[in-house]
């Protein structure tokens, strides 16, 4: 199946030289509005996630972070921070891992969750 694409290359010009008028500190505003950055960020000054450890949690999420339904990436998000409020402790790959398998449970993962689980196992292996 082939798709047919249009695009405009003025429209795609005209949209990069905005991009590049806002410069590195303009474009990386628009980081610290994402519900991940939100979430990763409250994760990491509650609980004093050692940095590789967060990372971890940001990779292992990051390859579940897909089919989402109702509520999209904020639900998702937030219902990752939700879930390792009840670890407490991030600093350890066991932790993380647990983290990860019991996040899966909640209900915004319930898409291809089979794909999921793979995933996440298949990052802890």
């Amino acid at each position: 199946m082939k798709l047919n694409l249009r695009c405009s290359q003025g429209r795609i010009e005209i949209i990069a030289e905005l991009f590049s008028r806002l410069g590195f500190d303009g474009i990386t505003c628009f980081v610290y509005l994402e519900p991940e950055y939100l979430a990763l960020k409250k994760v990491y000054e509650e609980f004093n996630v050692q940095p590789r450890f967060l990372n971890l949690i940001a990779l292992s999420a990051g390859t579940i972070d897909f089919q989402l339904g109702f509520g999209g990436a904020d639900r998702f998000w937030n219902a990752l921070y939700e879930t390792a409020k009840m670890l407490k402790n991030l600093n350890g790959v066991e932790h993380v891992e647990s983290l990860m398998l019991q996040f899966l449970r909640d209900p915004v993962n319930a898409k291809f969750l089979n794909i999921k689980n793979k995933r996440i196992k298949k990052i802890f292996r």
